[in-house]
């Protein structure tokens, strides 16, 4: 290796870039920049000096000197969009909220990660505060494959929620089910369900079959989960498959619907699950065989501050 492969760049005292690249502005091919994570990322990330203004001026901040805050939309090519905000200072502008943190998790974002930003596509929208994330590889949490009831969407503020809420059922299995530690989401599916007049008030549910884990039995019974406010909660259900519905019965559903808990997003009021709210819940086996469905419930759009 010769000694410029080995110079070591002087770092921007303003953004902390180490690529000797803060000298001018740019953007490449007009429209795109870079970011080499640092320790701290999950934190706060600061825009490159040298793609600063174009960056400032897609937002429509006022002036670069000026204390700002504003909103944008990190788009990846998977679908998803991360309401995030973004801070301008006297001399820097950094991406610094939840929302940001839940992109950085859901896609595993590491130190020393080069990450590739695009700040062009429909620049011809006024108004237009997209900003497009490359990241080739899917997500790694199994918000990839997440299946959504009509209706059932997330938007960017829900999908953050969603996402720390995976985060923690990560913590729960590696804390608390020894027997969960080591097994693979890769084959798992979520699914979001809008609760209607069944879920809530003839107390049914049944899941589909696209959510359901493979060679399941006809009929048995499963731990249902869910990990607020602190520590995990279980009650026992039957289920049964049902090939006229093609559904997964939950026979014990009424535990959950008369279960008083913290919603995802909300405050640290507990409530029961409402007409309206979205259900979310995930179905998975153990290393011994044993079924556990984890849920959550996120309230209807409008109940949300």
């Amino acid at each position: 290796m010769s000694s410029d492969d080995e110079k070591d760049f002087i770092m921007c005292e303003y953004c902390e870039d180490q690529r000797d690249l803060c000298d001018r502005n740019f953007l490449v091919d007009d429209r795109r920049f870079s970011i080499k994570l640092d320790e701290t990322f999950e934190v706060d990330t600061c825009i490159p000096c040298h793609a600063r203004i174009f960056v400032l001026d897609k937002i429509g901040f006022s002036a670069m000197e000026t204390m700002e805050v504003k909103r944008v939309y990190l788009k990846t090519e998977h679908g998803y969009t991360f309401n995030v905000k973004l801070y301008n200072a006297d001399t820097y502008t950094y991406f610094e909220c939840k929302t940001w943190q839940a992109l950085c998790k859901a896609y595993a974002f590491e130190p020393d990660m080069v990450i590739t930003f695009d700040i062009r596509p429909e620049d011809d929208i006024e108004g237009n505060r997209d900003i497009w994330v490359d990241v080739q590889m899917p997500p790694v949490l199994p918000l990839y494959r997440t299946y959504y009831c009509p209706g059932a969407e997330l938007n960017c503020e829900e999908i953050s929620h969603y996402v720390s809420w995976l985060e923690d059922l990560h913590t729960v299995k590696t804390n608390f089910l020894p027997a969960l530690r080591n097994v693979s989401t890769q084959n798992v599916r979520p699914i979001v369900i809008v609760l209607n007049y069944g879920h809530i008030y003839l107390r049914k549910m049944g899941l589909p079959m696209t959510v359901v884990p493979q060679w399941i039995e006809t009929k048995g019974h499963m731990s249902m989960v869910i990990l607020r406010p602190r520590y995990p909660t279980f009650h026992m259900s039957a289920f049964r498959i049902s090939k006229s519905d093609e559904c997964l019965i939950v026979k014990d559903w009424s535990k959950i619907v008369n279960d008083p808990r913290e919603v995802l997003g909300g405050s640290n009021e507990k409530r029961s699950p409402r007409l309206g709210d979205r259900f979310i819940c995930m179905l998975q086996y153990d290393e011994s065989g044993e079924l556990y469905m984890f849920y959550a419930i996120l309230p209807a759009r409008e109940q949300q501050e």
